[in-house]
């Protein structure tokens, strides 16, 4: 055995355990928060899609054995968080996104196994591998495209929330330790490289946009939240003529206005919701 092949391995199955479980911070912050607000849903949809057509594609190459494990669990795992939104979100019953999931599990099954003899059957008969490049090729675009969407909801909200830092962070990890198992491959598979460089370019970019925007939201309520009327004037504070509005009311009696600061919410995990923040009534 080689050390090349050995290192593939090392490597293969590092980046195979980080996304075995890497949307299992995610699943259990959407558990938490009792809803998947702010996650986008074409995300996830276009990642289960993209483990679907990635498996296909390993299996037929014949990649490692970490890396033909790795796009059936993060699929899998992602249509448990697409089902998770059904739940939380468009009040299915349990019951029925459990169903859901099942219909997932048999179609995707049924449709790779086929795939899978389909795509051997060009190799073998026509010798062509157009259509196992095509699932790997698939792949990717269903990664890059999945991205947008969530890119829309932080462009929204002004910051980024409702993603797990800790699951970012184990995915961007996940696909250095598979860049680096790509690497000690006999032949280097530039389709599969490709997908794993989408995802830590993609997720490079929210840990920058995080750090550049949520700092600024986080000032934002902060002013918000000491200032008085925020809702009506953000920006101005009450001038002392409207402050003796208040004071000559019928009967002598001098009446002040009540204004309590505003409620804020308190973050999850360092990714908090953004917070509406409402004037009280005048008395």
């Amino acid at each position: 055995m080689s050390a090349a092949y050995t290192c593939e391995q090392v490597f293969g199955w590092l980046g195979t355990i980080l996304w075995c479980i890497q949307l299992v911070p995610q699943l259990w912050l959407n558990y938490r928060r009792k809803t998947t607000e702010g996650l986008a849903p074409l995300l996830y949809i276009s990642w289960t899609l993209s483990g679907a057509c990635l498996g296909i594609f390993a299996i037929v190459q014949n990649i490692s054995v970490p890396i033909i494990v790795q796009p059936h669990c993060y699929g899998s795992l992602c249509a448990v968080i697409f089902c998770q939104m059904l739940y939380y979100d468009k009040k299915w019953r349990w019951y029925s996104a459990c169903g859901a999931f099942a219909v997932y599990a048999v179609v995707c099954s049924g449709f790779e196994v086929g795939m899978v003899y389909a795509s051997k059957y060009v190799e073998d008969h026509h010798h062509s591998d157009g259509l196992t490049m095509l699932w790997g090729i698939l792949s990717d675009i269903f990664l890059a495209v999945g991205f947008l969407p969530q890119y829309v909801e932080i462009y929204k909200a002004r910051e980024v929330y409702a993603l797990s830092y800790l699951f970012l962070f184990m995915d961007s990890l996940g696909a250095v330790f598979s860049i680096m198992s790509l690497a000690f491959k006999d032949e280097f598979d530039g389709i599969a490289f490709a997908g794993y460089a989408v995802v830590l370019i993609f997720e490079l970019v929210i840990f920058l946009l995080a750090l550049i925007l949520n700092p600024r939201a986080r000032r934002l309520r902060a002013e918000l939240a000491s200032e008085p009327d925020s809702h009506d004037a953000p920006t101005a504070r009450p001038t002392r003529a409207e402050k003796g509005d208040v004071e000559a009311q019928p009967g002598g009696g001098a009446s002040s206005r009540q204004e309590d600061n505003p409620p804020v919410l308190p973050h999850d995990e360092g990714v908090g919701l953004p917070v509406k923040v409402e004037s009280q009534p005048r008395a």
